[in-house]
């Protein structure tokens, strides 16, 4: 067995501290909230896709695009294979890996009488 000196063991722990966010990291797609804080690499700030965070940006996630007038959550005019592959990222990615934590408003407002019903359903 090898010994591991104080060093090391610190160092990883520091590394460890280090990827782990003050604050959850929130972000939409198709209207649907998810905490993507076990992603820090990814959507912490300063990283590749934090342009994507604090907002439903499923027109930027659809055309994998990180140009700040793709990063809304109109998706309408997408063509049907860009469609395709926003359901796939959504499901693939988004629904497989990182917690849901809420909708957006447009999203409870669209689908309201769905959403009363689950309430009712939980508050049994």
């Amino acid at each position: 067995m090898a010994l591991r000196s104080h060093a090391t063991i610190n160092m990883k722990i520091c590394l460890k501290l280090l990827t782990v966010p003050k604050k959850p990291i929130y972000m939409a797609v198709k209207g649907v909230v998810f905490d993507v804080s076990k992603g820090i690499n990814f959507y912490g700030k300063g990283a590749s896709y934090n342009a994507l965070v604090g907002k439903d940006s499923s027109r930027g996630v659809a055309k994998m695009s990180l140009e700040p007038e793709d990063l809304t959550h109109d998706i309408s005019g997408l063509e049907p294979d860009v469609l395709k592959a926003l359901d796939d990222v959504f499901q693939g990615t988004y629904m497989a890996k990182y917690p849901v934590v809420g909708y957006m408003d447009y999203i409870l407002d669209k689908y309201h009488d769905k959403f009363v019903q689950l309430k009712e359903k939980v508050e049994l």
